[in-house]
């Protein structure tokens, strides 16, 4: 019963990481994107923050928190993850935008902010453009740097080519998915091409 309502959670959270590019927007379809009403937006409140992510008590808190996720504005996400003293990687990712002092001088200044975030945002040399970690905007708000966050004790990792899960939320097991992304559900180690 374990495994499959985490196969249902894997499923889940793979199939819905891509939404519109604006925060304020709700998915009514995989491409047409439409104003959430105001009266529908709830506020948020603060999530359980444990070894630096998000950590969600179940997979209902999860999408609770998705919808709002979704359904709210740039700034006040930001705000929010203030709130509790969380930093997710589209939060880093506006953040850095907003150090962007003069439209004259944005390729100029995007090297330095870019070096100081490394680790947090991409950054293109090439194009001289800052993007964030995961093209994924509203998973973007719940994963930390590191694209990972906890729901129950599993541990979820996203990357730009993968959805890892590990069940018992083992770090071991997560580093080795990482670095050989491979389905093992014999040790409860799910791994889901993007």
């Amino acid at each position: 019963m374990k495994h499959i309502s985490f196969l249902f959670l894997l499923f889940f959270i793979a199939a819905v990481p891509y939404g519109c590019q604006k925060n304020e927007y709700k998915i009514e379809s995989d491409t047409k994107c439409t104003p959430a009403p105001v009266s529908s937006r709830e506020p948020l409140t603060a999530v359980p923050v444990s070894d630096g992510m998000l950590a969600f008590t179940s997979v209902e808190h999860y999408n609770q928190v998705r919808e709002k996720v979704q359904a709210a504005e740039t700034a006040d996400l930001m705000n929010w993850q203030n709130s509790f003293n969380f930093k997710s990687a589209q939060y880093y990712y506006h953040e850095a935008i907003g150090q962007l002092c003069c439209p004259d001088s944005e390729d100029a200044n995007m090297p330095a902010i870019a070096a100081n975030y490394a680790g947090k945002i991409s950054y293109s040399d090439a194009d001289q453009d800052i993007n964030p970690i995961l093209p994924m905007v509203t998973t973007g708000w719940l994963v930390n740097e590191n694209g990972e966050f906890k729901v129950g004790p599993s541990l979820i990792h996203y990357s730009n080519q993968f959805v890892i899960s590990v069940v018992d939320g083992s770090r071991t097991k997560m580093n080795a998915a990482i670095a050989n992304p491979v389905n093992n559900p014999s040790n409860g180690v799910y791994v889901h091409p993007l």
